[in-house]
């Protein structure tokens, strides 16, 4: 036997071998029946939602105006995707299809994904299949890397219990949809997960393609610091003690720098790049595009709160204003059930998305933003673990209620209501 041949043979070998263990591993299973199950639910939910009454639509936009270019396929088929050509997956499907326009509104919607689909449509030709094939593998390896992640914290028995109260939960929806909170999720769930075994510059490198999906993605520095620091010098106060010692502590500070500068880096290239290359700034795309500013985070709860309180909140905007409290109150429990990492990321993510004020809708797009929130399923998780009636009677009041707003979100979404 040649050498070539040899190497060919142990190649396969090897390729063979990873691909079984990760079939075996038990978080595959889980991501896989958790994903499937939400897969099952909204695709059966979203066909009969679009069928029970004739859909019109009393408005006109041009990036839906690509969907007799872009969404071609025929058939059966059609009937199940039609329903999920809404809303951003429209827009990120228009910026895969014509690249960003100097000044246009696209420039809110950050690179990574759409380019992704604008790389793999040429294999698959119809760009909302691959859109949606994209975001679901990226959902699938998400729920993956969300078990590995908490299974070496909290157990195999609370990382199942996670990933599948999360996969069921109403704003999972967005997770099967062509948007980009998969990507997001998977690329900075994995960069987490690798830094907790040590692998520094790969932990960067997810990193920064999480915040190139979505700007937040900065977030996820804060509980990788936090596990690098803690790994090299045991806690914060020995961070700070070797500066006695400047040789070891720059080189230790060094070793796990790239885990920690990857997704700030990510973030800054979307945001100062874009200017950069002379497409125009993105706050300019947010403020007239979309009636969206920043502003200190306590201003949009307020304004929120008054609006309330006066009567004149949409529904949509109660619902924003519940589904914040909800966030709010998990990272609160989240304080006393989780580890610092865990709450640095929650206590992050729900400081960036309350800098935001929408003039239109306030606290706007909260229900999709609990994916985001992702770390308050392992307190949930945490919470429902005991064994007593009590414990297993609150579980099947979660799942009953969480898969009938699930249902509600999936059929609003194919009827083309906003919720996030």
């Amino acid at each position: 036997m040649s050498a070539s041949t040899t190497a060919t043979t142990g190649r396969t070998n090897r390729i063979w071998g990873w691909l079984t263990a990760f079939v075996r591993d038990p978080a595959f299973s889980a991501a896989l029946t958790a994903f499937g199950a939400l897969r099952l639910i909204t695709v059966i939910v979203a066909i009969w939602g679009l069928g029970i009454a004739p859909l019109t639509l009393t408005w006109k936009h041009y990036a839906f105006d690509l969907n007799t270019t872009t969404f071609t396929t025929q058939g059966p088929l059609r009937t199940v995707l039609e329903p999920w050509y809404r809303w951003d997956t429209g827009w990120y499907i228009y910026v895969a299809y014509y690249g960003y326009r100097p000044n246009d509104v696209t420039l809110a919607f950050p690179p990574l994904y759409p380019y992704a689909i604008r790389a793999v449509q040429p294999l698959i030709g119809d760009y909302l299949i691959t859109a949606l094939l994209i975001s679901n593998i990226c959902s699938f390896l998400a729920l993956y890397f969300l078990y590995k992640l908490v299974a070496e914290t909290y157990g195999a028995k609370i990382a199942r219990s996670t990933v599948f109260l999360f996969a069921l939960c109403p704003s999972a929806l967005f997770l099967a949809a062509g948007y980009s909170e998969p990507m997001f999720l998977m690329f900075g769930i994995a960069a987490w997960w690798v830094a907790q075994h040590q692998r520094y510059w790969l932990a960067g490198v997810l990193a920064c393609l999480s915040a190139l999906t979505r700007p937040q993605g900065w977030v996820f520095a804060l509980p990788i610091m936090h596990l690098a620091v803690t790994q090299q010098f045991g806690s914060w106060r020995g961070f700070f003690a070797a500066l006695r010692r400047p040789v070891e502590w720059f080189m230790n500070s060094l070793r796990i720098a790239p885990a920690i500068v990857g997704a700030p880096l990510g973030t800054a290239a979307y945001l100062f790049g874009v200017p950069l290359i002379g497409l125009g700034s993105i706050d300019d795309a947010g403020v007239n595009g979309w009636q969206s500013r920043l502003a200190p985070p306590w201003e949009s709860v307020i304004i929120a709160l008054q609006k309330f309180f006066s009567g004149q909140s949409s529904l949509l905007e109660v619902a924003n204003l519940v589904t914040f409290t909800i966030m709010l109150v998990m990272l609160l429990l989240s304080l006393r059930k989780l580890k610092p990492d865990f709450v640095l990321y929650l206590a992050g993510t729900l400081f960036v998305l309350a800098l935001v004020v929408n003039e239109r809708i306030i606290l706007e797009g909260m229900i999709r933003y609990v994916t985001h929130m992702f770390p308050m399923f392992i307190t949930l998780a945490l919470l429902l673990s005991g064994r007593s009636l009590r414990h297993r009677v609150a579980t099947t009041v979660y799942y009953v209620a969480a898969c009938g707003g699930l249902i509600l979100l999936t059929v609003l979404f194919a009827r083309f209501w906003w919720i996030g």
